[in-house]
């Protein structure tokens, strides 16, 4: 099975200017990184009819297979839970910014663990990540004549990203990008390509989307590995993404 996973990376020219778009996303997201959004960005516009033909893949397995007998640890319990209203984000080399905390679509608590250190927890539903999504970027707004009815299924310690994609004329072919956290649970890994089911090799697509997928996924990895946030005078760093059927945590301290 083919995974992606983070290489230090630095974006130049025209590579520059997409990492700088999924930046935009996050930022205005209030955080919301399950950045599979941002693979959308450069992905789905350009699979074609061609990419999208089964039997120009190799199966290797099914999508259930990969998040079967996975167990997802307990989400951190905040001790002296507050809300805060506004934090303060900062993606390292991608910018930053101060954001109002969206509560309807963001469960965002700072307090203390059950030893004292400091935490903060962000959790966001299928439901919240989408409308985030439908509120801060193009991609979740109906999509256009190559790609559609974008949604979000997620799995144990990962998740599917689906879009139905144009594979010619009136033809339509819902695709999903299978994504996985590693066993650090702060990067996450592109295991493949989702089709009625089937897990197939992204390796097998034209060596161009083969590379947008990779380069995508490192900047996702890179903004992670960035990712800090301030809140109430105190600066926090992820430590854990916790993802389980329904929700995705962040964990910060």
């Amino acid at each position: 099975m083919r995974t992606t996973r983070i290489q230090r990376y630095t974006p130049t020219g025209r590579n520059h200017q997409r990492a700088q778009w999924g930046c935009g996303c996050v930022l205005a997201g209030a955080f919301t990184v399950l950045l599979a959004f941002t693979l959308l960005y450069m992905f789905w516009p350009t699979l074609t009819g061609a990419a999208l033909q089964v039997a120009g893949l190799d199966r290797i397995g099914d999508t259930g297979s990969v998040f079967a007998n996975v167990t997802v640890p307990p989400t951190a319990v905040v001790q002296n839970a507050s809300s805060p209203q506004q934090v303060t984000v900062n993606l390292g080399q991608y910018g930053g910014g101060t954001v109002n905390v969206d509560q309807q679509h963001v469960d965002f608590v700072t307090g203390s663990t059950e030893s004292g250190t400091r935490i903060a927890r962000a959790s966001f539903t299928e439901a919240g990540l989408i409308a985030i999504c439908v509120q801060q970027s193009p991609i979740c707004q109906g999509g256009n004549n190559q790609y559609r009815n974008v949604s979000l299924d997620l799995r144990p310690s990962g998740a599917v990203v689906y879009a139905d994609v144009n594979a010619g004329g009136f033809m339509w072919q819902k695709v999903g990008v299978v994504l996985q956290l590693d066993s650090s649970r702060t990067y996450l890994n592109v295991s493949g390509i989702d089709i009625n089911g089937g897990l197939y090799d992204y390796a097998m697509l034209p060596a161009d989307l083969v590379g947008s997928v990779d380069e995508i996924a490192r900047v996702t990895n890179d903004i992670l590995r960035q990712l800090a946030v301030e809140a109430g005078g105190t600066q926090y760093v992820l430590t854990d993404i916790i993802i389980d059927d329904t929700t995705l945590t962040l964990i910060l301290q």
